[in-house]
């Protein structure tokens, strides 16, 4: 949870992946964009809109990003199309089984589906 955290600079590498990645792209893609009349695909995430528990960082740097591409589509128009997915919760070792119930014992965060293996260790 964010207030495990003692350092919220510990944070910035999903700010700089999730946002600023994209953002140094487009800026060097926009010239070639608009010369060829591209189009911009924005990956998001649904935590960018709809607050998740625990997902607090990474809920806003998804937010900043769909915020950003939503404003950068107003100030250049229909020249270039963009469209932003917003994907929720994708099934994945990160989300299920072992690697979730270590991450919570890490954070101190107890679920009740990972009280079998925290009662194990």
């Amino acid at each position: 949870m964010f207030e495990d955290h003692m350092c919220v600079a510990d944070h910035a590498s999903v700010m700089n992946i999730n946002f600023w990645g994209s953002v140094y792209s487009t800026q060097f893609a926009v010239p070639h964009l608009r010369a060829s009349k591209g189009k911009i695909a924005v990956i998001a995430a649904v935590a960018g809109w709809l607050p998740t528990p625990k997902l607090s960082i990474y809920g806003a740097s998804k937010a900043a990003l769909i915020s950003f591409y939503e404003t950068l589509r107003s100030d250049i128009g229909s020249v270039i199309g963009i469209t932003t997915v917003t994907p929720g919760l994708v099934g994945s070792e990160i989300t299920q089984g072992d690697f979730q119930a270590k991450a919570s014992y890490a954070t101190n965060s107890v679920y009740p589906k990972d009280l079998p293996y925290l009662l194990s260790r």
